[in-house]
């Protein structure tokens, strides 16, 4: 092999090696998003992320299964009742695409936090495609005085959706853990 051949070939490689590596640093970035879709590719509607009862994560898929991860890296997956996705689904959709708040405080008092899944992400919806999107945005997060950077619905309907959503997936992956 030439000089030139022996060049592109490691060129080659260590765009590789950069891409692995790349892809494992974004991977690690995005735990929710990557346990969610580490069985397959079905869309996920929403997730509820913290740590509550040795759950780190939870996620709602639109085929109406619910993948829990646990802190020791564990995957369980549960289904659904129809009832229970619908309703799921139903308040999801309602906050596919509402208009957020991020506040952040300057001053944040001493009370330390419980750990509880707290951060609900919800995918966005095509209504014309009648599909849910792959990309999850983070609509409610703790809203206590001991948090510094808290999202939340502007408006108080959406507010109250997101916390009734946050709710029942709590309640679901707790459920699981009898």
């Amino acid at each position: 092999m030439s000089t030139i051949g022996n060049k592109k070939f490691f060129s080659l490689v260590f765009s590789f090696i950069g891409l692995t590596v790349s892809t494992v640093v974004a991977s690690l970035m995005f735990t929710s998003l990557v346990f969610a879709r580490s069985v397959d590719r079905t869309p996920v509607i929403a997730t509820l992320t913290g740590l509550e009862h040795n759950i780190k994560s939870v996620a709602i898929l639109a085929d109406g299964r619910m993948q829990l991860l646990d802190v020791g890296g564990q995957l369980k997956v549960t289904r659904l009742t129809p009832e229970a996705l619908e309703n799921l689904k139903s308040m999801a959709h309602g906050l596919a695409g509402v208009e957020l708040e991020n506040v952040r405080s300057q001053i944040v008092c001493m009370m330390m936090p419980m750990p509880e899944l707290s951060d609900l992400s919800v995918a966005a919806y095509d209504w014309q495609k009648d599909a849910w999107g792959r990309d999850l945005t983070l609509v409610l997060t703790q809203i206590n005085c001991a948090v510094a950077n808290k999202t939340f619905p502007k408006e108080q309907w959406a507010k109250e959706r997101a916390e009734s959503l946050r709710a029942a997936i709590k309640i679901l992956a707790l459920n699981e853990l009898k």
